[in-house]
């Protein structure tokens, strides 16, 4: 009589389809997430924009990562085009980087030619979903602020019948590499910026598919965690 080994029974085969079916459920969910960051990167960019959010990313002792500086050559050409945007600089100070990320824009773009009084920086984000809610809130407070200054200016006018026209609309755009667009801009939609533009800076040929595998798995996370 053959003996079996304790614990070399087979696995039922309910429980092999069963992992089959949900492991080939994850890979079709990743490739499908995967076309729409692919998509997201290919788009042009949106013209006019008032704010313009720039995702921080990794300053090293030597300055901004290469990543990050490709991220601020592009909003200096972007500055070039619409000379009156305001560019919100995002991002905190990591344990192993010299000065806050937003702090290392700021010298960056003004190095480059960016005046100043264009620039608003957020110094206390970690991550995209804070990179958006506090950089919401620096806008909010600025478009209140030159509100404020214009209803100062503004002269006095004797009341009659008379039509004033409303303020249009603050456009606002993320600026970040083209990769990480299609989370970001998703992120910016669920904390209350449904018509949220982008702006995307380039990624080597060779390194897009390894950023984008990485990215489809953070917007996985991201879905799950309920952040986009």
């Amino acid at each position: 009589m053959k003996m079996v080994a304790k614990g070399s029974r087979k696995l039922p085969l309910k429980w092999k389809v069963f992992a089959l079916t949900t492991l080939c459920a994850g890979f079709l969910t990743l490739a499908v997430v995967e076309l729409f960051v692919l998509a997201e990167a290919t788009k042009a960019d949106t013209p006019g924009l008032d704010y313009i959010i720039i995702l921080g990313a990794k300053v090293q002792s030597d300055g901004p990562s290469l990543t990050l500086r490709r991220r601020l050559d592009r909003a200096v050409a972007y500055h070039q085009e619409s000379p009156d945007a305001v560019f919100v600089l995002s991002g905190g100070k990591g344990d192993d980087e010299p000065m806050a990320e937003a702090e290392a824009m700021f010298l960056y773009l003004v190095g480059k030619g960016v005046p100043p009084g264009q620039l608003l920086m957020e110094t206390r984000s970690t991550n995209t979903t804070q990179n958006i809610t506090y950089s919401k809130t620096v806008i909010e407070a600025d478009v209140a602020r030159r509100r404020a200054d214009r209803q100062a200016e503004k002269p006095m006018v004797a009341p009659g019948p008379y039509m004033v026209a409303e303020e249009k609309p603050m456009l606002i755009g993320v600026l970040t590499s083209n990769y990480h667009l299609f989370r970001a801009t998703r992120i910016a939609q669920k904390q209350g910026l449904p018509e949220v533009g982008h702006v995307a800076s380039t990624t080597d040929g060779w390194l897009l598919p390894g950023f984008c595998l990485r990215e489809g798995l953070a917007v996985l996370k991201d879905k799950f965690w309920g952040h986009m």
